[in-house]
């Protein structure tokens, strides 16, 4: 725990220099975005080489970066979204070619449908998914609701886990992470709602960009929770069936940044889209 402290005591500031800076059009934070996917899928191609599976690694990594830096250009107006879409429908069906025919020459075919689908799905979390942030970066160069989607999933994911540490009594074996608990589950959309109300409260102090009612920042919470949730089971599932604790040991105390980051890979695209209805 106390390294798990002292480890978050050090990673706090630097994020959050990235997160509310915006130097050189938010190429730095870009830059600082991008690793983390990168090492999110160098740690899942770890994962994988354990159970004698293969991952398109070098693949999965160009492509990547090259779906990243189109979030990133069209943040900058660069091309309008008609042209993004274009851009992310042809890197993802050349991805989508490029490790099928690589695959096809593997000689042994058993693993095969686990190869393609596992580089598949991390193509989707890190290249589709996550880079929602880009674009919440870019809306409010401020920062404050870049804040909002990571305090928001991060603080859920606190909640759940010392609700569930001190007072979980009932697990829920039948999932993917056994050491749930309903306590555990309570305390993540208890902790994100009632974090929410805070941040509605310091929206109105802080003199944000944004102007949300109180009832959407309980829709904010709920939905954040929840997608959250079913990022922390998937990576969840993804580390049992290579039987490992955890993703990687980057991080001391936390495990690795798949660990950190897989709540946030799911609630990113929520996020967007929520905000997007609301009208920002």
């Amino acid at each position: 725990m106390r390294e798990r402290l002292m480890v978050a005591l050090v990673l706090v500031p630097i994020g959050a220099f990235f997160v509310f800076t915006s130097f050189w059009n938010n190429f730095l934070f870009f830059l600082a975005f991008l690793s983390v996917a990168l090492l999110i899928n160098y740690e899942v191609s770890s994962l994988l080489e354990k159970r004698g599976f293969h991952f398109y690694l070098w693949t999965n990594s160009l492509f990547v970066t090259m779906s990243n830096l189109s979030y990133y250009l069209f943040s900058l107006q660069i091309y309008d979204i008609g042209y993004f879409y274009v851009i992310q429908i042809l890197l993802l069906t050349v991805f989508f070619l490029i490790i099928f025919f690589s695959e096809s020459f593997q000689g042994s075919f058993e693993a095969s449908t686990t190869n393609v689908g596992m580089s598949l799905v991390m193509y989707i979390l890190t290249g589709i998914f996550f880079p929602f942030l880009i674009l919440v970066k870019a809306q409010d160069r401020t920062g404050w609701m870049l804040f909002l989607a990571l305090f928001l999933t991060w603080i859920g994911d606190a909640g759940g886990f010392f609700v569930g540490k001190f007072l979980g009594k009932h697990k829920l074996s039948f999932l993917s992470s056994p050491n749930k608990t309903i306590e555990g589950y309570v305390g993540v959309f208890s902790v994100t709602i009632l974090f929410a109300v805070v941040c509605f409260f310091l929206q109105r102090w802080l003199h944000t960009p944004t102007n949300f009612s109180l009832v959407q920042f309980l829709l904010m919470g709920f939905l954040l929770a929840l997608s959250g949730s079913i990022g922390d089971l998937a990576e969840s599932t993804i580390k049992r069936w290579s039987r490992s604790k955890d993703s990687g040991s980057l991080l001391p105390g936390h495990g690795g940044f798949f660990d950190r980051f897989d709540s946030v890979l799911f609630s990113a695209p929520v996020f967007y889209l929520l905000i997007k209805f609301m009208g920002y």
